[in-house]
């Protein structure tokens, strides 16, 4: 019989629907799972292909969590009011209520195509009264609470769609739906006052450390925007009408005596009073009028060119009493802080340059200790550290005591204080449109504003409005609407015809779908305790700042108005951001052709179909390319497990998943395919549950569905042997049930069984079970492998590079042609690869050899000296693939179930390159002081070798170097907004150093005596991690460095030193791998920066890890050094391999390419080279650290450093071509096209 998946889906879809399998279950003593996907607006196209792939994904958990016994809550509904709806309804000539629910209609019956397990009995529209009535209420009880408020400013515009936008809404200038180009446009607008809760926002990230991509939660402190500072105020010199003094916020209070202008906005609603009457009054509304219109965001930008004009008003210091002239700038904002800002330009780099261009006065306050700065002098504004001076009573004071002690006394004299201000504004909710849901709020011209009253609610929506062509809202031509009585006196009066965001609806449905039918309150609060927060939800990262910040604001708001529970803090415990679908490389879009029409697919290949491809391709998180080869595989897939079931019916048996027992299991074929079941339970298990990865769970079923078609043959028809195979089957469909459901329920019926499958228990594997029979098989490398003889003895001698290397390991053939590798090899011919990795190194280091002349790929086990106790292993354990360079890499990586502990980027600085090992503490402040004008919060700042007495002496620091210590220095760090990185090389000492000295039984010997690794410092020997005392050593001292210290993060160097060798009973990869594990239990939930370790020992264990050799400050060191292997210092090489390891960046764990420079001093590099190394480093790492001096930056280095940072947080879908050794990366920089050219050296 063939698989008839129309019919066969259709069966169960109505099964489902007809018994309400999914609804949530009322009884709160179960353990509950809430899981949730951002609920779409229904769109005339119906689903697009992104929508199937994050469902189907949530789906999954879904199914998979109702058969491990919890009480799932899996709800949908629409996010129905909004332009998109409205303007859609306009061009189609029809009202937004016909469009909105026709396309309601068409998505449902899409979604219940596809066979996702929702309980539909909670659906929810937030178009409807029954929703938005209790918006309005929220509306109502915010605006007593008073944070809600009503205010006139210049807004967002947009001329296309006739409505304000909110900052969030705004990208490059352009309106975030229909690309028009934002006007700022003065209108009385209501407001949420999210900024009332701008320090929980703020604090609370934290929870949700572990649970939330760490991009996501990046953005969100970087668009709140923490200040901390001083407010001071400066009386005006002429008064005006209601206003005696301008108030500015400063995050400097200790430079407020080197103030000689003050720069306002040029929408600063005192600019018209300041400038009547004066001579340039009209010049002055005329650059208002210019600036006002531009591009907030590029006002803000650091390269904007600073243009500014006198006002001819003053202000008067409030120390000093001295005239500060009052300037408009096109860099200040009137609505960031208080739309005035203070000149300080002697320390401030904006304000200096903004000073010499307009000849404004420059006025040194702090000095280098025991330095004198004139003014005139000054090339730049000097910014680091000093001490007060020209400051009154402050001269003496360290100016970074001085901050406080200044706000001090700005309070006690009535003139400021200390005080928090942050980048976030308040939401602007109004919005100018029809389709929206109404606020609540009447115009009485005898009682003002009035409230409406919560009996009448809901302020209905009318329906019978005519919907203008040109967007703009006919509710104020609608008197049945805008005219009303008021509700306080009774006399006529206005509605607001404004409507709400549509975020606001947004912000709160996750909570009604609790007790979505409740008429008599919008929640009830026992279901609110009990289904909130939800666990798992799924959405865009394009949302981060827009709707995931604003649930999280509704949330904290909810609770302190008694609506929500009073411990629940934040709305969603774990977020996962889908990933983009794409075609040929590029974004779906109609314009190219390349729209792949969910429905067609289903049409064609089925929805079991759909829904396996979309969760195969590619880990939910991650984009992925559309292919149709893709989908007719996993078509091909199903058909395969279908055929296996047809051909063997009259095998099986109506068991459950894993119910075949051991005394079942008594060939060794049977044995064999049980062992593969239960691992494949396991492994299915924990990829769908624990690490989301669906990918792999499909890939290991795949593989026992491959072996089943092999046992067949072999196995008999005895009872035991059909039970061993029928408990198979039971569990390929059991597992493939979230994945697959409807052709899974079809053969659980057909094997016999009563009950449907989605009411089954998941299945549980046994570990001994999975025991595998053993055959002896003896390996050997023989010989002792060097390839060194090239090289001439006294230049091995001096810097014993066979001890750094490969070389005591394998032989280099130095024959042109020959090359070799560890662990993963690939083969390019344009964009195909094909792909040859070891998936398990532990039983001992993969050595891949090529000969080209040959053509022939020779592979080899490093596993010398490892006795094996007896039966059989896997001589290799190989992962084959074909494709493009995402597919294959992608593919091992499933294969392994290895994903990257972070997502999160890593940009900061290192000392090294700049001072080498001459740290000290005043070094190392002079560098933090630098940095705080360069880097951003939240970056690294690492300190290298140098910091200890020698190397192997952890425990304390060098006391002529640091005689403080390092846990003030740690303080020191964390004050100035950066994570703090230290230095180490855990497993390894120097012959100088106390620990070779007077622990010689630490060492690790081979024949007898100490292993040396290299010759740094006094030549550096390998620690023996086989004895206890070294593992107390190291613990104690990752104890004192991570805990007592309060460092971030290690860079941990020279790990290979671990493993040099291995021994009886492991192998040298075993135990590399064995010391990585070490290493991240010490370091517990601390960030591991690996270097010196080799490839695969390092996969999922270190945070981040060293992908390429040490560069240079010169491209290719001196000539005997390039006798060497590749693996030494080097620039040039450091290029090739940051480009050729590329791909295990975001897989295996963060590359680190090492640093890049921007100097001028102490570095050989050209100007090519440094911006070729910067740029590759940008694209292809996860780790970009500077080792300059960052205070001696001159400002095009800064500018250069700006452009480069940026290309490293934001370019995207980055493509590197190689043709004939040359190299073209490809990106995209805010979606323009962008490019790299360089050469394979």
């Amino acid at each position: 019989m063939e698989y008839n998946f129309k019919q066969i889906e259709k069966k169960w879809q109505d099964y489902w629907y007809a018994n309400n399998t999914f609804a949530a279950k009322q009884d709160f003593s179960l353990p509950k799972y809430y899981c949730l996907v951002e609920f779409p607006y229904p769109s005339g196209q119906g689903l697009h292909v992104g929508h199937p792939r994050s469902y189907t994904a949530l789906d999954i958990v879904a199914r998979k969590k109702r058969l491990q016994g919890y009480n799932v809550l899996y709800p949908m509904g629409w996010d129905a009011f909004g332009l998109p709806a409205e303007n859609a309804a306009i061009k189609h000539h029809t009202h937004p209520a016909r469009w909105t629910y026709d396309n309601i209609a068409n998505m449902r019956a899409q979604l219940q195509r596809l066979g996702y397990s929702y309980d539909w009995s909670r659906e929810v529209a937030t178009c409807r009264p029954e929703y938005y009535r209790w918006e309005q209420m929220f509306f109502l009880r915010l605006l007593e609470k008073g944070l809600v408020y009503r205010k006139k400013a210049a807004q967002n515009w947009c001329p296309s769609c006739h409505t304000v936008l909110a900052n969030e809404q705004v990208i490059d200038g352009l309106c975030w739906r229909c690309d028009s180009r934002v006007i700022q446009k003065d209108l009385t607008q209501w407001f949420l006052k999210i900024t009332a809760y701008g320090d929980e926002l703020l604090e609370d990230l934290q929870k949700l450390e572990g649970g939330w991509p760490e991009r996501v939660l990046a953005m969100q402190r970087n668009w709140i925007g923490k200040s901390t500072g001083a407010a001071v105020t400066f009386a005006l010199e002429k008064p005006v009408e209601g206003a005696q003094s301008l108030d500015v916020f400063t995050t400097r209070p200790d430079t407020l005596f080197g103030v000689t202008f003050m720069t306002l906005a040029p929408e600063h609603p005192l600019v018209e009073q300041l400038i009547a009457g004066q001579p340039q009054a009209d010049q002055v509304r005329a650059f208002v009028e210019r600036i006002r219109n531009m591009d907030r965001l590029d006002r803000q930008s650091e390269n904007l060119e600073k243009e500014g004009i006198f006002t001819g008003a003053y202000a008067l210091h409030p120390f000093t009493g001295q005239r500060v002239p009052l300037w408009l700038g096109n860099f200040v904002l009137a609505d960031y802080g208080t739309g005035a800002v203070m000149g300080v330009p002697a320390h401030d780099q904006r304000d200096f340059e903004f000073a010499r261009k307009y000849g404004l006065p420059v006025k040194v306050v702090i000095c280098p200790k025991g330095e004198e700065l004139r003014a005139e002098e000054l090339a730049e504004a000097f910014t680091a550290e000093g001490v007060m001076v020209g400051s009154g009573p402050f001269d003496g004071l360290p100016n970074v005591e001085g901050k406080a002690a200044v706000a001090a006394a700005l309070e006690k004299e009535g003139k400021g204080r200390a005080t928090t201000q942050f980048r976030l504004r308040d939401w602007n909710i109004s919005r100018q449109r029809y389709w929206g849901a109404p606020i609540p709020v009447i115009y009485c011209e005898k009682c003002g504003v009035v409230p409406e009253k919560e009996e009448n609610l809901p302020v209905l929506l009318p329906m019978d409005v005519k919907i203008r062509e040109d967007g703009r809202s006919p509710l104020p031509e609608t008197p049945a609407f805008a005219q009303c009585v008021c509700p306080r006196c009774g006399g006529p009066a206005r509605r607001e015809t404004d409507t709400l965001d549509t975020f606001v609806e947004s912000s709160w449905y996750f909570a009604r779908y609790t007790s979505a039918r409740n008429t008599q309150a919008p929640f009830d609060p026992a279901a609110l305790s009990y289904w909130l927060p939800v666990d798992q939800y799924i959405g865009g990262v394009e949302h981060a700042i827009l709707h995931l910040l604003y649930s999280r604001f509704f949330t904290k708001a909810l609770r302190d108005l008694g609506f929500f529970p009073a411990g629940l803090d934040e709305p969603f415990a774990n977020l996962l951001t889908q990933g983009m679908v794409l075609k040929d490389g590029g974004k779906m879009s109609k314009s190219k052709g390349n729209v792949v029409a969910p429905a067609e697919m289903i049409a064609k290949y089925g929805a079991d179909t759909v829904r396996l491809f979309c969760l195969f391709a590619a880990p939910a998180e991650r984009d992925f390319d559309w292919s149709d080869s893709g989908i007719e595989g996993a078509s091909r897939f199903i058909g395969r497990v279908w055929r296996l079931f047809m051909e063997e019916r009259e095998r099986l048996l109506p068991l459950k998943a894993c119910q075949a027992t051991d005394a079942d299991a008594q060939t060794v074929e049977a044995r064999d395919l049980r062992r593969r079941e239960h691992l494949t339970v396991k492994k299915a298990g924990e990829d769908m549950g624990e690490r989301f990865q669906c990918n792999t769970a499909i890939a290991a079923v795949m593989e026992l569905v491959n072996a089943m078609y092999l046992a067949r043959e072999k196995m008999g028809n005895s009872e035991s042997e059909r039970r061993v195979f029928s408990s198979a089957m039971a569990t390929v469909l059991t597992l493939l049930a979230p994945i697959t459901p409807h052709v899974c329920e079809e053969l659980w019926e057909r094997l016999g069984h009563v009950d449907t499958l989605s009411g089954e228990a998941w299945p549980r594997w046994e570990a001994a079970a999975t025991a595998q029979d053993m055959l002896t098989v003896a390996l050997q490398v023989n010989g002792k492998l060097r390839g060194t003889d090239h090289i001439p003895g006294f230049l091995r001698k001096k810097y014993a590079f066979d001890r750094y290397g490969d070389y005591h390991f394998a032989p280099y053939g130095h024959q042109k042609g020959q090359s070799h590798g560890f662990s993963y090899c690939y083969f390019r011919k344009s964009t195909q690869f094909r792909l040859v990795a070891s998936l398990d190194e532990k039983p001992g280091y993969t050595i891949l050899r090529y000969d080209s002349g040959k053509a022939l790929l020779t592979l080899e086990r490093d596993c010398a000296g490892v006795e094996h106790p007896g039966g059989s292993f896997p001589l290799l354990d190989l992962f084959f693939a074909e494709g493009g360079d995402t597919e294959v890499f992608d593919g091992w990586f499933q294969a392994m179930g290895i994903k990257p502990r972070t997502e999160k980027k890593l940009a900061g600085y290192s000392s090294w390159y700049n001072r080498y090992q001459n740290i000290t503490e005043d070094t190392i402040r002079e560098d933090l002081t630098g940095c705080r004008s360069l880097l951003c919060p939240g970056d690294l700042f690492q300190i290298d070798d140098g910091w200890e007495p020698k190397v192997g002496d952890w425990l304390e620091t060098d006391a002529q170097k640091f005689p403080h210590g390092l846990k003030g220095m740690v303080e020191e760090i964390h004050a100035a907004g950066f994570q703090a990185g230290l230095w180490l090389a855990p497993f390894v000492c120097e012959k100088d150093s106390a620990v070779f000295r007077q622990h010689p039984d630490w060492l690790l010997k081979v024949n007898g005596a100490p292993w040396c690794c290299g010759c740094n410092w006094s030549s550096f020997y390998a620690l023996d991690i086989d004895n206890p005392a070294v593992l107390d050593y190291l613990r104690r001292v990752f104890d004192r460095v991570l805990n007592d210290w309060g460092f971030d993060l290690v860079k941990l160097d020279f790990l290979y030193g671990a493993a040099p060798f291995g021994n009886a009973r492991e192998s040298r990869a075993a135990r590399m791998h064995r010391a990585m594990e070490l290493l991240r239990r010490w370091c517990g939930q601390k960030q591991i920066l690996g270097c010196g370790v080799p490839v695969m020992p390092a996969f999922g264990l270190a945070d981040y890890c060293r992908v390429s050799c040490d560069v240079g400050l010169d491209w290719d060191d001196v000539w005997y050094m390039r006798l060497f292997h590749r693996e030494r210092v080097s620039t040039k090489q450091a290029i090739n391999n940051t480009l050729l390891r590329r791909q295990l960046n975001g897989r295996a764990y963060g590359s680190d390419p090492d640093v890049f420079f921007l100097r001028e001093e102490n570095c050989k590099l050209t100007a090519e080279q440094k911006r070729t190394l910067a740029t590759v480093n940008a694209l292809l790492g996860n780790v970009f650290l500077t080792s300059d001096m960052p205070s001696r930056y001159t400002d095009a280095q800064r500018a250069e450093y700006r452009r480069l940072r940026d290309i490293f947080e934001h370019a995207e879908q980055v493509k590197v071509k190689t043709e004939e050794g040359t190299v073209c990366i490809q990106y995209l920089l805010y979606g323009r096209p962008q490019k790299l050219l360089c050469s394979l050296f």
